[in-house]
């Protein structure tokens, strides 16, 4: 754009035309990258001249005030493309479908502008997230396999003075830089390389990682030299599983029954007395059991009628009226354990709020304590997670030394402590509701940086991968893992970018 180029040239002059480096009027030299046009001058002019910038005439075209940036026509119609295809998950094709073309009222565009554009916006996004993460922050990271290809979710994780007390932002998402070995060195390998996208490491600015009691986890851990902190859900789910292995003969009953009724003729048998269908269970989430368990006793009045009652074939998988008492009476544990699973999902939760729902599982299920004990052999640093717990629940004066120093990088500076006073001396979400409320009463003030955002569970990428599940469908197996990343990557941070972003993005590029 000759405005832009125009106003660069006020400023800067070439000084050295081999390597791209122009010198400012103010002396700093910087180097104009390549494919990026006056962007990164643009952006100096911007933060250190701004009160000129305002001054000067003959500008109304180009503003660089970040409230006043004007949005281009095309950059609103490409916006509200990229913005459709990302939030509804849409292949990129869409945007070329007659059908769309014909009843959408924005401006046609083609499936290469909209990469290309996509492309420049998440870049853009990129160094967005590289100015707003701070020294330090957590990383949450999980694996995720569809078809033949293997996906790394990477989230970072940083405090913020809001309620919740922390805000999350999607990094990467991509599969292994060698995806032939699933080893934590080649975890390392990959979570580096995103860091190093902006301008992070783990060694200096990631304090703890967040993920699944996997021991590929805790081998990335060690060689990160980082604590571990082992998702909640994640031993809560193995923790009832085994549980549930006392079970096993009546669960294995009704599963059979399930198996059965899924044949064409009890299904339409079924189906001429309820909506409701048979549900099996799944080995790898034991809330799936408790939903089969469920629908067993929503079933048992319609299975009790002749037509299954007295049907030779069907009546070897009835339940006895013992089986049937002691189904309904795990069916009363059961949702009472589901409860737990719930409210270990809810954001709000830390750390010490599942140490306080662990604590009363085991005074009722001692079996348990092999997953969800304190000290459970599962848990990779317990010193490092039972010193973050004091703190979140104001115990700091309890933390024996070797506590305290495994949370030494969380202490503040002796300037920034200040006295505020002396203490105020169900089913699981009324646990955690009380806990809130006496959190709330006045407490000194802490020696310790905020560590909400230390999450105790890696709920986040559970989810993300539950939708990322609906963008790489059965019907999109041929999808680029590049795209998939990069519309996966806009959706998660769409508060990172909106219609003033994409122009800038056409502004750059009129300005190449």
């Amino acid at each position: 754009m000759a405005n832009a180029k125009q106003l660069c040239l006020k400023y800067f002059t070439l000084h050295e035309k081999e390597t791209s480096t122009w010198k400012c009027s103010c002396s700093k030299l910087l180097v104009s990258k390549r494919n990026s046009g006056w962007t990164n001058l643009l952006r100096h002019i911007n933060k250190e001249h701004g009160e000129q910038i305002n001054s000067l005439e003959g500008q109304s075209t180009l503003s660089f005030s970040k409230n006043e940036t004007k949005i281009s026509k095309t950059g609103n119609n490409y916006f509200s493309w990229i913005n459709w295809i990302c939030t509804d998950l849409r292949p990129f094709h869409f945007v070329e479908e007659e059908l769309t073309r014909e009843y959408s009222k924005l401006e046609p565009i083609c499936t290469k502008t909209l990469k290309k554009y996509m492309d420049r916006v998440t870049k853009r996004v990129e160094q967005k997230i590289s100015s707003l993460l701070p020294e330090k922050f957590s990383i949450v990271l999980d694996g995720w396999t569809k078809k033949s290809t293997h996906f790394v979710a990477v989230f970072a994780v940083y405090p913020v003075d809001t309620e919740l007390g922390y805000e999350s932002v999607l990094l990467g998402f991509s599969p292994l830089l060698c995806e032939t070995n699933f080893g934590a060195k080649n975890h390392h390998e990959l979570l580096e390389w995103t860091l190093e996208l902006y301008g992070k490491n783990i060694e200096n600015n990631v304090v703890a990682l967040i993920g699944d009691n996997a021991e590929v986890n805790k081998a990335l851990a060690n060689l990160c030299e980082k604590p571990l902190i082992g998702c909640a859900s994640h031993k809560f789910n193995l923790a009832v599983s085994h549980y549930l292995k006392n079970y096993e003969d009546l669960l294995g009953k009704i599963n059979d029954i399930m198996v059965k009724l899924k044949s064409l003729k009890y299904r339409g048998k079924l189906r001429t007395k309820t909506d409701k269908g048979p549900m099996l269970r799944n080995d790898t989430r034991w809330s799936s059991t408790f939903q089969m368990v469920e629908r067993y006793s929503e079933l048992h009045p319609f299975l009790m009628d002749s037509e299954f009652s007295a049907d030779r074939h069907f009546i070897p998988y009835m339940l006895s009226p013992s089986d049937f008492s002691d189904a309904l009476d795990l069916l009363n544990r059961l949702k009472e354990l589901n409860s737990y699973t719930v409210t270990l999902q809810e954001p709000s939760i830390d750390l010490s709020d599942v140490r306080c729902l662990f604590d009363k599982i085991l005074a009722k299920y001692p079996e348990m304590a092999t997953h969800l004990a304190a000290d459970a052999s599962i848990i990779h640093c317990p010193l490092f997670e039972s010193a973050l717990m004091k703190i979140q629940d104001f115990c700091e004066d309890s933390l024996s030394e070797a506590e305290s120093n495994a949370v030494l990088a969380f202490k503040k500076p002796e300037s920034q402590i200040e006295n505020q006073g002396s203490p105020v001396d169900s089913m699981a979400h009324e646990i955690i509701k009380r806990r809130k409320i006496e959190k709330k009463s006045s407490h000194p003030e802490s020696k310790y940086f905020k560590t909400k955002f230390l999450l105790p569970s890696s709920n986040l990428v559970e989810r993300f991968f539950s939708i990322a599940g609906f963008a790489f469908n059965d019907y999109r197996q041929r999808l680029d893992p590049t795209n998939l990343e990069m519309q996966m990557f806009l959706k998660l941070n769409k508060k990172l970018w909106d219609a003033e972003t994409v122009s800038q993005c056409c502004v750059a590029n009129n300005a190449n």
